[in-house]
C-alpha cells in the first residue's frame, strides 16, 4: 500500500492500525511509532501535503492513551469535485476558464463562417 510505504518514510515505527471501507471511501487509521513526540505532527503534515485531496486528521484515543492519525480517501468521482472546487477558488483559474470558453466560442463561429462561405461557393 503507498500510504504505508509513505508514512513508514517519514516515521519509520508507525503502522497502519486499521482499513475501514465506508461506502465508497476508505478509512485508514494510522498508528505513529512512540520514539519521537514530533512524528505525529510530522506525519499529519506530510500525509496532508502528500493527498491533499483525501481528509487527513489526527485523533485521540483516550482509551489507548495515543494519537492516531486518520485518513479518509475519498472515490475517484469525490475527489475530482474536491479537486475542482479547489480550482474555483483560484482567480486565475477562473480568468483561464474564461479564456478558454471564449477560445471555443471563437472557434466554433470561426468554423461555421468558413463552412457557410464553402456552401455559398458552390
Amino acid at each position: 500500500m503507498a500510504i504505508n510505504s509513505f508514512s513508514q518514510r517519514i516515521d519509520s515505527n508507525c503502522r497502519i492500525a486499521s482499513v475501514v471501507r465506508v461506502r465508497n471511501d476508505l478509512l485508514v487509521k494510522i498508528q505513529p511509532g512512540n520514539s519521537e513526540t514530533g512524528s505525529c505532527l510530522r506525519l499529519l503534515y506530510a500525509l496532508r501535503v502528500r493527498f491533499p485531496f483525501s481528509s487527513v486528521t489526527a485523533l485521540e484515543d483516550h482509551a489507548q492513551q495515543r494519537v492516531f492519525v486518520q485518513m479518509l480517501l475519498h472515490e475517484e468521482s469525490e475527489e475530482c469535485r474536491i479537486a475542482k472546487e479547489h480550482a474555483r477558488s483560484f482567480l486565475v483559474m477562473r480568468l483561464l476558464k474564461s479564456f478558454s470558453t471564449l477560445l471555443f466560442v471563437s472557434s466554433c463561429v470561426s468554423f461555421g463562417c468558413m463552412f457557410h462561405a464553402n456552401i455559398l461557393e458552390t
